[in-house]
Order: structure tokens, then C-alpha cells, then sequence
């Protein structure tokens, strides 16, 4: 900044001893500090609010760096962490996938145990409906045979009674009477 405003300098000062031998000089030198002169506002302008505003804007910029550097270090952070939180993440979903294939085979393993214990459950109810009803037939049959040697006995004395009492007369049943007491009172 300081030489553009000593360049300025410079063509100013260059010009004035031309501006001074003439009286045609004169007249140019008004049309030429006519035409420098905003330029000239304009440099000292300038070169002020670069004095005035040098410091604050440095400081500005200072901040503005330090922001964007701790914004760049925040986000690379945050990236850190979060490529280390897919990490893990990722290693667990590997390890559930894992345990999922565990716990479905022991399910199926167990489902298996518990398929092949009610089939054997089955078995023995089976068995032991069968051993009752074998029992159950083995009763039934025991208590027909007695009830029909039963009934038989009864329809033979029935019949030997009958028999007997038509064959028999009244004298020979008083005799046989007689006999049957004789042979108690020996006993």
C-alpha cells in the first residue's frame, strides 16, 4: 500500500516543474489536479482506512482463521469418531450375525430334543394305554369266565337237583339223609 501512494507521489512531483514553466502550464495543471485528485482522495482514503482498519481486520482475520481451523479440526474429530463408531458398530452387527446363527441352531437343536422326547412320551402313554386296556381285557375276561362257571355250576346243581329229585323218591332221600348224618357224626 505504501508504494502505490509513493508512486503517486512520485508522478505528482514529476509534473510539477512542468506545470510551473508555462502559463499554459498553469491551465493544464488545473485540469490534471482536476483529474489526480479523486484518484489522490481516493489513495489517502484508502491508505487511512488501511491504518485505522489494519489491526481490527487482522484480528478478524486471526479469528476467522481460528475458527475455520478449529472447524476443520472438529470435523475431522467427528470423523474420527464416527469411522470409529462404524468400526464398532460394524463388529457388533459381525458378531450378531453370528450369535443369531447360535441361537438358531441351538433352537433347532433344541427343538429337535424336545420333538424326539414327545415322540417318546407318545411311546410310553402308548404303551401304557395298551398294558391297561391288555389288563383291562385280561379282567373282564377273568370275571366272564368266573360269572359263567358260576352261572354253569348253578344250571348243573339246578339240573342235578332236578335230576336227582326225579330219580330219588321220598323214602330213598330220607335214607340218604340218614346216611350223610351217620357219616357226619363218624367225622
Amino acid at each position: 500500500m505504501s508504494t502505490l501512494f509513493a508512486s503517486l507521489l512520485l508522478v505528482l512531483l514529476s509534473e510539477l516543474p512542468l506545470l510551473a514553466s508555462t502559463e499554459e502550464g498553469t491551465a493544464h495543471h488545473q485540469s490534471l489536479i482536476s483529474t489526480i485528485a479523486p484518484y489522490i482522495n481516493f489513495a489517502i482514503l484508502v491508505g487511512v482506512l488501511v491504518y485505522l482498519l489494519r489491526k481490527p481486520m487482522k484480528d478478524f482475520l486471526a479469528q476467522k482463521r481460528e475458527a475455520v481451523g478449529k472447524m476443520l479440526k472438529d470435523s475431522e474429530q467427528a470423523r474420527d469418531e464416527a469411522l470409529s463408531r462404524l468400526t464398532a458398530l460394524q463388529s457388533k452387527l459381525d458378531s450378531l450375525e453370528a450369535d443369531i446363527d447360535q441361537i438358531r441352531q441351538q433352537a433347532e437343536r433344541e427343538a429337535q430334543a424336545e420333538k424326539e422326547r414327545l415322540i417318546q412320551e407318545a411311546k410310553e402313554d402308548a404303551r401304557r394305554i395298551v398294558e391297561g386296556a391288555e389288563k383291562e381285557i385280561s379282567n373282564r375276561v377273568k370275571l366272564a369266565v368266573r360269572e359263567l362257571k358260576t352261572y354253569v355250576a348253578g344250571e348243573a346243581v339246578a339240573k342235578a337237583e332236578e335230576i336227582i329229585r326225579e330219580k330219588i323218591k321220598d323214602d330213598s332221600h330220607e335214607k340218604l339223609i340218614d346216611t350223610y348224618l351217620e357219616n357226619l357224626s363218624k367225622n
